[in-house]
């Protein structure tokens, strides 16, 4: 987004797809850099186990989350269907390590940001907040609920949409307390579709005489794009 803060104050782990298959299709995408192997910790035990079978079940839930999207554009349930049968998604494990010191000048927990795909989904384990969601210029508490998840527009499905849909712009702000008690987990599930994917605007979203806001690319287009910009490749 162009603005420089200092490091976010959180601890990642990722993973991708859990079993790449050996085909063309695939073979190509990992070529390209869509899929790589996943890296494992030995403890704790069945950590790979449960995470594998996490990451499944997040898949087909934005899979069929996809397809109440299409209802709700005037689509047909299926259009999206073929386009993220084979995702590029990825499972995080974020850790907001206890805040134990003054953060600097401009440091939160994760800056101002919006994500790269179609959708996310986002689990807040426990009660210690700080999710934030700019809603009409005034940034918004989004306080954890049991049993419920967070889901987020991603900057791909804007472009779907032609902005009918605006990705959400969201960030961790620190805690209020610090020490141990200050200590924070979520697991948010990034959906990318396939990442030859073409984006491009839907049909039920042109503006008056069809025209559209944005260049027409594919999904491996728009993620490498953004990753480069945001690591400075």
């Amino acid at each position: 987004r162009g603005i420089e803060t200092p490091a976010d104050l959180v601890e990642l782990f990722s993973i991708g797809l859990p079993e790449v298959p050996d085909d063309p299709w695939f073979r190509r995408a990992q070529d390209l850099g869509y899929f790589a192997a996943n890296q494992w910790p030995e403890h704790p035990t069945r950590f790979r186990e449960i995470w594998e079978a996490y990451y499944r079940e997040m898949s087909a839930l934005a899979f069929e989350l996809m397809q109440l999207f299409a209802v709700a554009l005037g689509l047909e349930k299926n259009w999206f269907d073929d386009k993220v049968d084979r995702p590029i998604s990825n499972l995080f494990a974020n850790h907001y390590p206890p805040l134990t010191a003054v953060p600097e000048p401009g440091q939160i927990r994760v800056g101002e940001h919006t994500d790269y795909g179609s959708l996310t989904l986002l689990y807040q384990s426990d009660a210690v907040g700080g999710l934030e969601v700019l809603l009409d210029d005034v940034w918004c508490p989004i306080e954890p609920i049991a049993g419920s998840f967070v889901v987020n527009i991603g900057d791909l499905m804007a472009r779907w949409t032609n902005d009918r849909w605006i990705s959400t712009l969201h960030r961790v702000q620190n805690p209020a307390i610090s020490g141990p008690a200050s200590r924070r987990i979520s697991f948010p599930f990034f959906c990318q579709p396939n990442y030859d994917a073409v984006i491009e605007t839907l049909p039920t979203c042109r503006q008056p005489g069809g025209t559209s806001r944005y260049s027409t690319i594919t999904a491996g287009m728009n993620v490498s794009g953004k990753t480069d910009v945001s690591f400075d490749i």
